[in-house]
């Protein structure tokens, strides 16, 4: 994530210096809400995806499960984004509407995480 935070800030100075300054004479930097949910809500997002897929894969006796959950929302995702109902909200709506339906899904997940299932699930 450093390394993704550093490239972006290098990418928007190199812009800035090699082709915005000299057509416009002023710096363009993004947003603020912009930079939040690049730095905040999208990982907080991918975290709650992983942590979503690794539980199921754990305590389920089928790891593909895991993997249908993934699609899933993936799709869900892209549908809500793009759909209708949801054409007027803002992103970060959205988003935060995402992580808490991915709280729940942890939380309910996380009370069925045991050993006994994870030792039960396993392959060996």
């Amino acid at each position: 994530m450093a390394i993704a935070i550093f490239v972006l800030v290098v990418s928007v100075i190199v812009l800035n210096v090699a082709i915005i300054i000299p057509k416009t004479g002023d710096l363009v930097l993004p947003g603020i809400l912009p930079t939040i949910t690049a730095l905040l809500i999208i990982p907080v997002v991918t975290f709650g995806v992983v942590l979503v897929v690794s539980l199921l894969q754990l305590i389920m006796s089928n790891p593909r499960i895991g993997n249908f959950a993934f699609v899933a929302f993936f799709l869900g995702f892209y549908i809500l984004t793009v759909t209708e109902v949801t054409g007027s909200w803002d992103f970060s709506l959205i988003y935060l509407i995402v992580i808490g339906i991915l709280f729940i899904a942890n939380v309910v997940l996380l009370r069925l995480f045991t050993k006994e299932r994870v030792v039960l699930s396993s392959k060996i």
